[in-house]
């Protein structure tokens, strides 16, 4: 928790670094400290920043300038952040407040621009000025080689080779050999081509080649009795060569097997020759002469059957076609008949062979067999694999993901050539998942095992204003904080210096008027002629049941858009309220956050969103209350952002200038516009906008929370909410409720709410936006009189409407027109003075420069307003308030 330093003075005086605030003339005083000014001679003296209001203060202020005078001079060291020198590193970064440079360090985590690639590692800062490195597995180290993997496990970097046989494309190679080289081959049968009788495929390191055998090498396959002989040429090629002792053997007795010259013949023996059985040759080779085909010369066969018919020999040829009995399985042939009584082989591409590897695929082409790898990834079953690696090897692993080894926090699976391990952290490798607030550091021992370590920078938050945030050796203590520092817990305001928030720790803590009892401020006893305001006084000796009635002066807080340095356009623009007494003097102003710090959050809103920056004043009259957008300056089309992302945002402001951002609503008006928000208490809040039928309308949302109740859906564009006698009232542009309208009852907080118009007023036509009820005739009971602001021109019916009420019906009564132009009103505030009421209205116009006119009913028939401000260039005002007490 950041602790706060503050100094109490005299007289209820709070000091805040330079800044003083004073109870009794609301007055903002600022002035340089001088002490953090670095001594650089004797340049000029600085002035006491704006002087304030009248010539004693800002003669004050000169004094601690130096040289000012009254007033002060003081020469500015910068007026923006690159003015100023730069820090000595990135994390370290320069800035610019009220005219002096200084620096700041930047949010931990905050990326640095230098750094390196490919090291597995991130520059950020950590928050206290320095650059340090952090894991970042994403930073690859890329070799640019297909034969190894970059990885980054933990911070560490490495490219350790892919498994053998993963393909590649790299120096005429196309598979890795598993140790980081892209190459042509592992084994023989990986390079292109088949092999054949006399010429098989090499590999040696990883290059392709053949080797022939040798020439006149025969060859397995023969053809009986063709007077050939198949054998190598040396080159590779299968040649023929007659060989007349591979005779043609027809097994006919009647013929001669013969070769002349390569030649095959079988030429008839001499006629009459005997062929046995008293069967005798012919001229023309042929045994004549059967009982049965047994008497036949010849032998039967698969495709040629003997045949005796009425004493004469024959042939019966086997149909073409048809399969023999001996066959090669897997050679994707097929022995058969020819019909001519011979076998002959043809292709059967269905006669694929296997090789009982699961991770290559058998297959048949034209009668050649083929062999292919599987792709990477098929399942497989071999030698204790289960993933087929592309290459035809059944591997345990080709990612790590592949790996299902259990491991630590510091461990991590791997996969190296098709093998999984487990890899170890490096020690000290600091891990991800940490407990917040422990004062501890969850560690790597390099052995794989999760330690812990000391981390004093790791304190424990307990959300406790009043408590310091400590780690000492390891050891996470919330030791109380000083009694008077200031706090915002438990509806107290100062430290006891026990651990709690407290209202006050002495009267100084408390209003004037006022004694510390206990941690609670008491009203003292009143006076009336002390010159002090305590008891039950209103005023300093004035007002309350026994001193004479206070004189009435009242004073409103309007809305801001712009600090006049650019045109106001559709983006997020910074938002002010301005503090004004009845004659429109500028007391003071408030500048809302526009970034985040602690839990309050940027507010922001449209320059050119008209019904936006509604503010209300809260029922118990202690604030001011409006809604707009958690975006910086310069978001562009801030309306049209999602609040899941940009969440709408609740700002609650006091009298004494104090903001409170830390409502949000994240589901409410996304896309569309938020337009205003009222209070009973400031600790709950009612929020107005337009949106769909479940983001639109009115929610409720208690202080500091986020998320949010839609309790009102219909009418789903609302426009300014508001509680006057505990009831929640709202108003709409939309028919039927283009009027003011009750929410429900009371001050409701669940779903399905319904908005009920006041008898009489219009349903369609008019364009209310804020709105003041008060209770001004005795003979009606409850809230009579009604003025409303209408941003329709007045010759439409625009501007400030009275309304009255006889305790059924609502009459429009008069209408105030702004003295000066057409114009009507979107913001109104109003408040009893006396007999009279005092009302204060922004004049409808874009969102150029508009006016603050305020008017005072007295009851006459006609009021004319006066114009107490107009908004500078490229500023407008939005909603007007009563000033809070």
């Amino acid at each position: 928790m950041a602790r706060r330093s503050w100094t109490r003075g005299v007289g209820g005086v709070l000091v805040l670094g330079t800044t003083l605030m004073t109870q009794t003339g609301c007055e903002l005083i600022v002035s340089a400290d001088r002490s953090q000014i670095p001594p650089e001679g004797t340049g000029e003296g600085g002035a006491g920043g704006e002087g304030g209001a009248g010539g004693g203060v800002g003669g004050a202020g000169g004094g601690v300038g130096g040289a000012g005078g009254a007033g002060g001079g003081m020469s500015l060291e910068c007026t923006v952040a690159a003015d100023c020198p730069q820090g000595v590193n990135a994390c370290i970064v320069a800035t610019c407040t009220v005219g002096m440079c200084g620096f700041q360090n930047a949010a931990a985590g905050t990326p640095v621009a230098s750094q390196t690639a490919g090291d597995c590692q991130r520059n950020q800062c950590d928050g206290s000025g320095a650059v340090v490195g952090v894991a970042d597995d994403s930073d690859v180290p890329v070799d640019s080689n297909g034969c190894t993997e970059d990885l980054c496990l933990l911070g560490v970097p490495s490219n350790p080779p892919v498994a053998s046989n993963t393909a590649c494309n790299e120096n005429g190679g196309v598979i890795c050999d598993g140790a980081s080289a892209c190459v042509q081959c592992l084994t023989a049968a990986q390079c292109p081509g088949q092999d054949t009788a006399c010429q098989a495929r090499t590999c040696t390191a990883g290059m392709c080649g053949v080797s022939n055998t040798a020439a006149g090498t025969p060859v397995s396959t023969q053809t009986a009795g063709d007077c050939q002989v198949s054998q190598c040429d040396g080159n590779g090629a299968t040649v023929m060569a007659a060989d007349d002792s591979d005779v043609p053997v027809d097994n006919e007795p009647c013929t001669s097997d013969v070769c002349t010259g390569g030649v095959p013949s079988n030429p008839p023996v001499p006629e009459g020759t005997s062929c046995g059985g008293g069967l005798t040759c012919d001229a023309i080779g042929e045994c004549t002469g059967c009982v049965t085909a047994d008497d036949c010369p010849g032998q039967d066969t698969e495709c040629a059957v003997r045949t005796c018919t009425v004493g004469v020999c024959g042939m019966s040829n086997t149909a073409a076609g048809t399969p023999v009995a001996a066959q090669t399985a897997g050679d994707c042939q097929v022995r058969q008949c020819n019909g001519g009584g011979q076998v002959v082989v043809a292709n059967d591409d269905s006669d694929v062979a296997n090789d009982g590897n699961d991770c290559t695929l058998n297959s048949c082409s034209n009668g050649v067999p083929g062999l292919e790898p599987t792709a990477p990834g098929a399942p497989c079953d071999d030698l204790g694999g289960t993933l087929c690696n592309g290459a035809g090897a059944c591997v345990e692993c080709l990612a790590a993901t592949d790996c299902s080894a259990s491991v630590t926090e510091c461990q991590a699976n791997s996969c190296n050539t098709g093998a999984c391990a487990v890899v170890n952290a490096t020690t000290g490798t600091v891990l991800a998942s940490q407990v917040a607030g422990d004062c501890q550091q969850r560690q790597c021992d390099g052995a794989g095992v999760v330690v812990t370590v000391p981390q004093n920078g790791d304190v424990p938050v307990d959300s406790n204003d009043c408590t310091d945030d400590i780690c000492t050796s390891g050891t996470p203590s919330h030791p109380p904080t000083a009694a008077g520092e200031l706090c915002d817990q438990d509806g107290g305001a100062v430290c006891s210096g026990t651990g709690t928030c407290v209202e006050c720790v002495d009267s100084t803590d408390c209003a004037m008027g006022e004694v510390c009892t206990a941690g609670v401020c008491e009203a003292a006893a009143p006076t009336c002629s002390d010159g002090t305001q305590n008891g039950n006084e209103t005023g300093v000796d004035c007002g309350g049941p026994d001193c004479p009635a206070c004189p009435t002066t009242v004073g409103f807080h309007v809305v801001r858009i712009g600090d006049g340095t650019g045109s106001l356009n559709a983006t997020a623009h910074a938002v002010f309220l301005e503090r004004r007494d009845q004659n429109g003097a500028l007391l003071g102003t408030v500048s809302l956050p526009t970034t985040t710090s602690g839990s309050n959050r940027p507010f922001t809103l449209s320059g050119n969103a008209t019904t936006e920056g509604g503010l209300s004043r809260s029922a118990n009259g202690a604030y001011v209350v409006l809604a707009g957008y958690a975006a910086t300056p310069g978001t562009s089309g801030v309306t049209g952002t999602a609040s899941a992302t940009t969440p709408r945002v609740v700002a609650r402001v006091n009298a004494a200038g104090n903001v409170d951002t830390s409502t949000q609503l994240n589901a409410a008006f996304s896309g569309v516009s938020v337009r205003g928000a009222t209070s009973n208490d400031g600790m709950e809040f009612w929020a107005s906008g337009t949106g769909a039928a479940a983001t639109g309308g009115v929610w409720y949302i208690g202080l500091g929370t986020t998320g949010g109740t839609q309790i009102l859906a219909s009418p789903v564009n609302a426009r300014q909410p508001h509680i006057f006698g505990g009831q929640l009232y709202g108003s709409s542009g939309s028919s039927p409720n283009a009027n003011v309208f009750a929410i429900g009852s009371g001050l409701p907080t669940t779903t399905g709410q319904t908005a009920t118009s006041l008898s009489g007023m219009p349903t369609s036509g008019a364009s209310p936006l804020s709105f003041v009820l008060l209770d001004r005739n005795a003979n009606v009971a409850g809230l009579d009189t009604l003025y409303v602001a209408d941003d329709r021109g007045t010759g439409a019916g625009g501007g400030v409407q009275k309304w009255t009420s006889n305790g059924t019906t609502w009459t429009l009564a008069a209408t105030y027109v702004h003295p000066g132009n057409t114009a009507g009103f979107r913001g109104l505030g109003g408040a009893v003075s006396g007999a009279n009421v005092v009302l204060f209205a922004t004049s409808a116009s874009g969102s150029g420069a508009n006016d603050v006119v305020r008017f005072v009913d007295t009851g006459a028939a006609t009021v004319t307003g006066t114009v107490v401000t107009t908004a500078a260039a490229n500023t407008v005002y939005r909603g007007v308030a009563i000033s809070p007490n």
